[in-house]
């Protein structure tokens, strides 16, 4: 495997959302995403960008969407099939759990970025 197929992402910080060192400016654009606006241009462009990343998430809420599927369909394979070994069946349970809080999480998250730049 090529090392710069892993490292690349990272280094251009396409794999990561646009965020904010600045005391105070985070909690801001999160409040600006929330209400759905805000009066400090600062604060709105960085509100822009943070709900451009999230709306181009949308293979991310495939991703945990198919893996919630799998796994559950998985348990209830191992349960029609009689399978024995409960710990199995548990852990598909999980992380069919898991998966599907992730995928309802982003969802929630995207929705509320289009909903932001819908608005203005």
């Amino acid at each position: 495997m090529d090392p710069r197929l892993v490292v690349f992402p990272f280094s251009t910080g396409r794999g990561r959302p646009p965020v904010s060192l600045e005391p105070g400016v985070q909690d801001a654009v999160v409040k600006a995403l929330e209400e759905g606006g805000t009066s400090d241009p600062r604060i709105d462009e960085r509100a822009r960008r943070l709900a451009g990343w999230e709306v181009k998430r949308a293979w991310f809420i495939v991703l945990t969407g198919a893996g919630a599927v799998t796994q559950a369909g998985g348990a209830i394979f191992r349960v029609v099939t009689g399978n024995d070994d409960w710990f199995q069946v548990g852990l598909s349970a999980t992380l069919a759990f898991s998966f599907a809080g992730t995928c309802w999480a982003a969802v929630r998250s995207r929705r509320r970025a289009l909903r932001y730049l819908a608005g203005r």
